[in-house]
This record gives structure tokens, C-alpha cells and sequence, in this order.
């Protein structure tokens, strides 16, 4: 099995390049090394998670649920509560490929929801780039998230990945729901 990392940089190197179309990326899911590169990384971001593991045969199981594409995550549990860690492994992979994949497109002054950015690196770049700024506005695109149409999504993730494997997983995920009080509600958007 390819090492994780190689994969990431090799992806990463494309990833400025607008017109590459990005293959086969479902295939990584179905490396060992991914899910252990996801996991050490979960633990590392999220140190209760440390308790959680999978039991012999599970990970087997998951990658042939994937490869026979009957694996469907679990609604969201809610608030307080923990997803399966089957489904954290995967979206971590999924979130692993996606940013390798378009990180390389994103404007140096964006600093939003990307890794090793934030509202601290945003305004390092104020202070060092606008010396004499005496206002600055916060804008949130918070309420614009639940809108979001997942077709437009869909086609805008077309524009870049050629795997329809990968994009129907991400919609999985998109479509999976969450429960509230006990009752599921389906998502739609968002």
C-alpha cells in the first residue's frame, strides 16, 4: 500500500493547476495506512478520542462495505455526543483528500476552515500588510452554511474530481442526517 503521506504531496503538487482532474481518489480508502494516518491525527486534534478503537475485523469489514459501496455513514448523534469511529476514520480520510486536493487554489489572504490558517494568521497579515488601519470588519458566512445546495456542491466538486466512487461517498455523508431529542431529521442542505 502507498504511504499516506506520498499520496497527500503527490495530490497537493496538482492542486494548483486548475484544469488537472483528479482520479481514482476513492481507491485510498481502501489503505490501511490512511486509517492509521487518520486516526493518529484525530487523537492528536481530539486526545478523548484515544479510548476509542476498532476491534479486530472491523476495518476489514468497513474497506469491503466500501468497496462494494454499501458502507453509509450514521446520522450525526447530536450534540454531546460522539459519532461511530468508523465514521470519523472515513470523513477524516475524505477531509484529508479534499484539502490536499484543493488547498493549492485557495488565496494566500484566505483563512477560513483551512489547516494551520485562522482568525490569528489573518490578522498577523493585517498587522504586517495594512500599517495604518484604524477599522476592520468581521464578516460570517455562519448562516449562509445551512443553504448550501448540495447539487451546486456536487458540480462545483465535478469541476475537479473525476470519481463518481468519491463524490457519491461525500453525498452519503451529506445525506446521512442527524438525530435531535431522539427524533432523525433528514438534511437537504447545508
Amino acid at each position: 500500500m502507498r504511504n499516506p503521506e506520498y499520496v497527500l504531496n503527490s495530490l497537493a503538487a496538482k492542486s494548483g493547476d486548475s484544469t488537472y482532474l483528479f482520479q481514482r481518489i476513492y481507491r485510498n480508502l481502501y489503505n490501511p495506512r490512511f486509517y492509521q494516518k487518520a486516526y493518529q491525527e484525530l487523537i492528536r486534534r481530539f486526545p478523548q478520542a484515544r479510548h476509542r478503537k476498532l476491534l479486530p475485523g472491523q476495518l476489514e469489514a468497513l474497506m469491503k462495505e466500501l468497496k462494494n459501496e454499501t458502507y453509509q455513514p450514521a446520522p450525526f448523534p447530536g450534540a454531546g455526543k460522539t459519532e461511530p469511529l468508523r465514521d470519523c476514520l472515513v470523513a477524516w480520510i475524505v477531509r484529508m483528500l479534499l484539502e490536499a486536493i484543493y488547498e493549492g487554489s485557495f488565496s494566500d489572504l484566505s483563512h477560513g476552515y483551512r489547516s494551520h490558517r485562522s482568525c490569528h494568521t489573518a490578522l498577523l497579515q493585517v498587522k504586517k500588510n495594512f500599517s495604518g488601519v484604524k477599522w476592520l470588519l468581521h464578516g460570517s458566512l455562519h448562516s449562509f452554511f445551512p443553504s448550501i445546495s448540495f447539487e451546486v456542491l456536487r458540480s462545483l466538486l465535478r469541476k475537479r474530481i473525476e470519481d463518481e466512487k468519491f463524490i457519491r461517498l461525500i453525498n452519503k455523508f451529506l445525506r446521512a442526517g442527524w438525530f435531535e431529542d431522539w427524533q432523525f431529521h433528514r438534511t437537504f442542505s447545508g
